[in-house]
């Protein structure tokens, strides 16, 4: 059965220290893994698999699981450690909107809408093996059934995506474009700025690391 600790990381690293109760653990390799959240949230084992619930989020959450391989060597009943380095499970996307004909931007995203996303399937839930670090994805797809808000975080289940259609609304136009399929890494956060004119949907899309570190850059005209 799990141990299950659910608590708020400060930092990537977190040593585990075991102490024997009864004898001495024999000596090998213990391997030894770990979920924990970061952010604010709950981790409820069932079975080996733990329920990942991407989607919108209202701040920089995330599911982050460990593993680490130790050698015991004790015959002392004396307490032995392992440090663990957590990674990020999901990855994430934003969308950020831009006008060349409007100056304000947060006005410009308070009327304009991201009318439908199709075709990108992009899932935001599954399930993560504690044992294994493999992710499950769902059906649920970025989305469904409500609209997109602006500069926010949502998580996405890590892999690659289909090239998909994306529709703007603005003042009573749509404007339409399309956005190429794209490897969506554990870790990292895509940052789709669309730039409104007046013939077209143009497409800029960044992936930034959540230390906010280039590792690509896509233009689209």
């Amino acid at each position: 059965s799990w141990s299950t600790v659910c608590h708020t990381l400060t930092g990537r690293f977190v040593n585990f220290y075991m102490v024997p109760k009864h004898g001495c653990y024999p000596v090998g390799d213990y391997k030894f893994v770990s979920c924990a959240v970061s952010g604010n949230g709950t981790l409820t084992p069932v079975g080996d698999n733990i329920d990942l619930v991407g989607g919108l989020q209202t701040a920089d959450n995330d599911v982050v699981w460990a593993s680490a391989t130790a050698h015991v060597v004790n015959h002392n009943n004396e307490p032995f450690g392992v440090q663990l380095a957590y990674e990020h499970v999901f990855s994430a996307v934003r969308f950020e909107l831009t006008c060349d004909a409007v100056a304000d931007v947060n006005a410009l995203m308070s009327e304009a809408t991201i009318a439908g996303i199709e075709n990108l399937e992009l899932p935001t839930s599954g399930t993560l093996n504690i044992r294994t670090g493999a992710i499950t994805p769902s059906t649920t797809l970025l989305g469904d059934g409500a609209s997109v808000v602006w500069k926010s975080n949502y998580l996405v289940t890590p892999g690659v995506s289909k090239a998909g259609e994306l529709t703007v609304t603005y003042r009573g136009t749509e404007y339409k474009g399309t956005l190429p399929a794209k490897n969506f890494e554990a870790g990292q956060r895509l940052v789709i700025s669309i730039k409104l004119n007046t013939s077209s949907l143009g497409f800029t899309a960044t992936i930034k690391d959540w230390t906010e570190i280039i590792d690509d850059n896509l233009t689209l005209e």
